[in-house]
């Protein structure tokens, strides 16, 4: 069947995204396993570290001023480990964002491949989407504030400030799903009610 032919099948496209997002969702568990691991490797002393140690910090002002900074780094050991775990977390963090939003994505898609698209469970399950894409837009920017404060400690730059921001297109988008997690809801109840009415 060609593509057209997918696409004007609703069904069959649900589907075959539904077969992607299953394979993603391995990756992501894969992800992270992987990363836990590293995690427990630098916990236990391992002489592997994310970072060079003689790395010189690019301070990144906007989106496209960049200034190479050449300052001796403060009590390197003990910092470059928190700054390892720190950065592996919030990797962890991202890839557990990541792994909720595919799977519920997926259970929809297949109750749309099924041809049940005001399935009960849909309405929690696109709520969950929104809720985890909200506390990212809240979490996501801390982490990024977390992780340059430390720099800016690590290499001695306490003189440039950085300040927390959320971020307003993951709210947005997360709103806008709980509008749609509220219009599957009330599309359940409406199929509810025809269901018993024939």
């Amino acid at each position: 069947m060609s593509l057209l032919g997918r696409i004007n099948n609703p069904e069959k496209l649900a589907g075959i995204i539904a077969k992607y997002l299953t394979f993603l969702n391995v990756l992501i568990i894969v992800l992270i396993v992987l990363s836990v691991v590293s995690c427990v490797r630098i916990v236990m002393g391992s002489d592997i570290s994310i970072w060079e140690p003689e790395m010189n910090p690019v301070l990144s002002l906007g989106n496209g001023i960049r200034y190479l900074v050449d300052a001796p780094v403060v009590d390197g050991g003990s910092k470059s480990l928190s700054r390892d775990l720190a950065t592996i977390v919030g990797l962890i963090i991202f890839e557990v964002v990541v792994l909720v939003v595919i799977r519920s994505s997926r259970a929809v898609l297949r109750s749309v491949a099924e041809k049940r698209p005001f399935d009960q469970e849909n309405p929690k399950r696109i709520r969950n989407i929104a809720v985890v894409v909200i506390v990212s837009g809240f979490l996501s920017p801390w982490l990024t504030y977390f992780l340059t404060r430390h720099e800016l400690k690590l290499y001695n730059l306490e003189v440039f400030s950085i300040r927390y921001r959320p971020d307003g297109n993951s709210i947005s988008l997360g709103l806008l799903l709980l509008v749609l997690a509220g219009v599957f809801a009330y599309g359940c109840q409406l199929q509810q009610e025809i269901g018993k009415t024939i």
